[in-house]
């Protein structure tokens, strides 16, 4: 079976989340609402984190220094939003209004870096650098999973 692109997989990690938020709004127990809020809170740490650490400096070249800025404001936003969503308590009335807000600011999000930023990619990286940057998102998750299995 042939390895996911980097951009292939941060995408099929945008659907995941994506199912996760929805799935969390629907959970009908606590502690359904809490197990996914964990996983959740956990793959969209790990996302974000390859997304600093491998694909912004890979896109450096091809984004202005204000639109990575604003990129590394959406992930200050949606991280403060995620830790409001893990301390308040679940019967708090701004826990949904909360989960509506960080489901918003991930399509934004997702929305430009699937149109605009993977596009650039694809266009403005030779082929053996965008190969290189799929092997190393993959070397990335392949570590971290396994760190959170230890």
């Amino acid at each position: 079976m042939p390895t996911l692109s980097a951009i292939e997989l941060l995408t099929m990690q945008h659907d995941e989340i994506d199912a996760l938020v929805v799935e969390v709004s629907a959970a009908t127990t606590p502690q359904a609402r809490t197990s996914i809020l964990c996983e959740l809170a956990d793959r969209l740490s790990l996302h974000l984190a390859v997304e600093q650490e491998l694909l912004y400096p890979a896109a450096d070249p091809l984004i202005a220094p204000e639109v990575r800025a604003e990129l590394f404001a959406e992930h200050l936003e949606i991280k403060r939003v995620l830790a409001d969503l893990i301390w308040l308590g679940q019967e708090d009335r701004r826990f949904a209004r909360k989960l509506v807000t960080l489901q918003t600011l991930l399509q934004w999000h997702e929305a430009w870096q699937e149109t605009e930023l993977f596009e650039r990619l694809v266009q403005g990286l030779p082929a053996p650098r965008l190969a290189d940057l799929g092997a190393d998102v993959h070397d990335w998750l392949d570590r971290t999973a396994h760190a959170f299995a230890a």
